[in-house]
């Protein structure tokens, strides 16, 4: 994947981002497989542990999140 900045990530899934908007994406793991660079997806407010555990530079929420220390892109639905 070409490094893409957070912003035009946001774009293409409807999303806004909350964080550094021009943080470079470089790919794409899960929470436990993400290395810096790579955006992660959490689909529940359970996961946020293993966010704070993760080497992920960003992460795709919904909406009632809760709050992480992430730049993140939230979304209405994140398996949309």
């Amino acid at each position: 994947m070409t490094a893409i900045k957070l912003r035009e990530l946001a774009a293409m899934v409807g999303g806004r981002v909350e964080g550094d908007e021009d943080l470079q994406i470089e790919g794409a793991a899960t929470i436990r497989r993400a290395v810096a660079g790579e955006i992660t997806l959490a689909d529940d407010d359970k996961l946020a542990n293993e966010l704070t555990a993760s080497a992920a530079s960003a992460v795709v929420v919904p909406a009632s999140f809760g709050s992480i220390p992430l730049p993140r892109i939230v979304v209405t639905d994140v398996h949309d």
